[in-house]
C-alpha cells in the first residue's frame, strides 16, 4: 500500500491511487539537483480529509491553502520520504495532490527564488583581507580593472580594492581614485541556501582549502559619495553581490564547475557534498543476481567519442572574450560538459600606481553601484580563489586572488586542472561502460534504500544504476525497470 501522513495524521487516499517512482543517478545527470522529485496522487474527499485540509472546496481563492508541510510518505507501511504536498485540483470526489520529496521538496522551497532573495541581513562592512571561511563570509583583495567606471570617474586609478602598506587604500585625500567590492565566500552562500529550508551541509569537501578559499567574483561597488568624496558604504548585504540567477541554477553550475554532486537526504535534512571522483571510487555494492531478470531487454555498446569541457565567456569582460582556456577538448568531443560559470584571468604586471610588480586577477568590464551613474547590473557567475597574504616584488604583503590554490586550478586542462582533479574517474568510466536495460524485482526494503552512488552486482558484473522506474500502488511494488551502466571495478 501507499500512504501519506500530514502532521502525524494519515489521510484517506483513493483505492486506485498509485505512484510512478522514478529516479536518475546524479553522478550521470549533471544538470539537475539530485533526488527523486514530484509524484501525483489522489486523496478522497472524506470527512477526515475535509477537516484536515480545511474544507478547501468551500473557500475562495484568497483563503485557500495549497501547500502542506511536514508530510511523510509510506510504501508497504514503511516510511519512505519526507516532503511537502501541494493541492493541484479539486474534483467531484477527490483532491488531486503532488508530493514533493527530497530535491523536489527543496525545489518547491526555492521555486523561482533567486540568489537575491536569500535572507542575508544588512551588516556593518568588515574589511577582511586575511581570513577565509568560516572565519569570514567575504573578503577584499585587489583586482585590476581599468574599465570599471568607463569615463564616469576620471580620477580612478584602475584597481578594485587597491592595497598598499598593509591596508586597503581609501579616498581620504578627496580624490576618488579607488573603489571597493566585497567577494562572498562560496561556502557562505551554500550554507545560506541550504540552511534556509533547514538542511545541514555534510561531507569532507567543505573542509578542503579549495572550498574554504573559493569566492564569488562581482563588480558591485560599495561606492557612496559624501560631499563629492567616495567614502564607501558602512552597511552591506551579501545578496547584493551575487549573480542574477535562480538558486537551483546556481547549485547546478557549482556542481558542474567543481565536479561535485549534492546528495540530498530529506529524512535527515542533510546535503552531503561529494566530489565526483570520490563517488566513482566508491566500491560498495549490493548483489541483486537472485532478483534480476536473466536477460537484458537491451544492450547498448560504448558510445564514447571524446569529451569537450566548456566554461562560459563573460561577454561583459573583454579579457574573457579572448580567453583560450574556457574550452578543453579530448578526441572528437562528443560528450559535452558545459557550465555557465567561469573563472578569471590573472596577470603578473607592474602596478600602474606604485613601483612594484604583483600577480593579481584582471578583468576589463564596467562595474555597477549607486554612484557615478554606474547603475544596477549583476555579473555572470565567476569563481576565483583567495590565496591569502603573499608578497609583491618589494617584499610587501598584499591579499591575493588567483585561479589556482594548492594542487587545484579552476581551469580545465592544466595538470592540476578540473579535468584531472575532478573528472578523471568519471571519464575513465565513460570510456569503458556499456548500457544495459532490464528488470529487477527488488523487495520493498531494498528499493526504499536504493543508494545510486553505490554499485549493484548482477551475475558477477558491477553496474551503476543510471535510472529506474517502478509502480507503487495499494497492491504493492512492481518490478523495477532499470537502465544500468557497466563499471570496470
Amino acid at each position: 500500500m501507499i500512504g501519506f501522513q500530514v502532521d502525524n495524521q494519515f489521510i484517506n487516499i483513493a483505492k486506485n491511487a498509485s505512484l510512478t517512482i522514478e529516479g536518475k543517478n546524479p553522478l550521470l545527470f549533471r544538470n539537475t539537483i539530485p533526488g527523486t522529485k514530484v509524484y501525483d496522487f489522489s486523496a478522497l474527499q472524506s470527512k477526515p480529509n475535509m477537516k484536515k485540509f480545511g474544507f478547501p472546496q468551500l473557500l475562495n481563492l484568497n483563503n485557500r491553502q495549497t501547500i502542506y508541510n511536514n508530510v511523510t510518505s509510506y510504501i508497504n507501511n514503511l516510511p519512505w520520504q519526507k516532503g511537502t504536498i501541494k493541492l493541484k485540483e479539486i474534483g467531484k470526489s477527490n483532491f488531486e495532490f503532488s508530493f514533493n520529496s527530497s530535491a523536489g521538496d527543496l525545489g518547491l522551497f526555492f521555486s523561482d527564488k533567486k540568489l537575491s532573495d536569500l535572507n542575508f541581513i544588512d551588516e556593518a562592512v568588515a574589511y577582511n583581507t586575511t581570513q577565509k571561511y568560516p572565519d569570514a563570509d567575504y573578503v577584499f583583495f585587489p583586482v585590476k580593472n581599468p574599465s570599471f567606471y568607463g569615463d564616469k570617474n576620471p580620477d580612478y586609478e584602475g584597481y578594485i580594492n587597491y592595497y598598499q602598506n598593509g591596508a586597503l587604500v581609501d579616498n581620504s585625500g578627496g580624490v576618488n581614485k579607488h573603489t571597493r567590492v566585497p567577494f562572498p565566500f562560496l561556502l557562505s552562500v551554500l550554507n545560506q541556501i541550504f540552511s534556509e529550508p533547514g538542511y545541514t551541509i555534510l561531507g569532507n569537501w567543505k573542509d578542503t582549502i579549495e572550498a574554504k578559499s573559493a569566492v564569488v567574483f562581482n563588480t558591485v561597488s560599495l561606492d557612496q559619495l559624501s560631499a563629492g568624496t567616495n567614502v564607501f558604504k558602512s552597511l552591506m548585504n551579501i545578496s547584493d553581490h551575487l549573480p542574477d540567477m535562480k538558486i537551483t541554477a546556481f547549485l547546478i553550475e557549482i556542481q558542474i564547475l567543481f565536479g561535485l554532486y549534492f546528495k540530498i537526504n530529506s529524512q535527515q535534512k542533510t546535503v552531503e557534498i561529494i566530489p565526483l571522483n570520490n563517488a566513482f571510487e566508491n566500491n560498495s555494492f549490493k548483489d541483486v543476481s537472485r532478483v534480476s531478470s536473466e536477460r537484458p531487454s537491451k544492450i547498448i555498446p560504448n558510445q564514447y567519442d571524446g569529451v569537450e569541457f566548456t566554461q562560459q565567456e563573460d561577454s561583459n569582460d573583454e579579457l574573457s572574450k579572448s580567453a583560450d582556456w574556457l574550452t578543453y577538448r579530448e578526441g572528437n568531443g562528443k560528450l559535452k560538459i558545459q557550465t555557465s560559470a567561469s573563472t578569471l584571468a590573472t596577470s603578473f604586471h607592474e602596478d600602474s600606481v606604485n613601483a612594484r610588480n604583483w600577480h593579481i586577477p584582471s578583468v576589463e568590464m564596467q562595474g555597477s553601484g549607486d554612484e557615478f551613474e554606474l547603475g544596477k547590473r549583476k555579473d555572470n557567475l565567476r569563481i576565483i580563489f583567495f590565496k591569502g597574504i603573499e608578497q609583491d616584488s618589494l617584499g610587501n604583503d598584499y591579499p591575493r586572488g588567483h585561479y589556482e590554490i594548492n594542487d587545484t586550478s579552476l581551469r580545465w586542462g592544466l595538470q592540476n586542472g578540473l579535468v584531472n582533479r575532478a573528472y578523471s574517474q568519471y571519464l575513465s568510466f565513460e570510456q569503458y561502460t556499456e548500457t544495459i536495460e532490464k528488470e529487477i524485482d527488488f523487495n520493498i526494503i531494498d528499493f526504499l534504500n536504493l543508494d545510486l552512488d553505490s554499485k549493484i552486482m548482477d551475475n558477477h558484473v558491477k553496474y551503476l544504476i543510471e535510472s529506474f522506474s517502478a509502480q507503487a500502488s495499494q497492491r504493492g511494488l512492481s518490478k523495477t525497470s532499470v537502465r544500468l551502466k557497466r563499471v570496470l571495478y
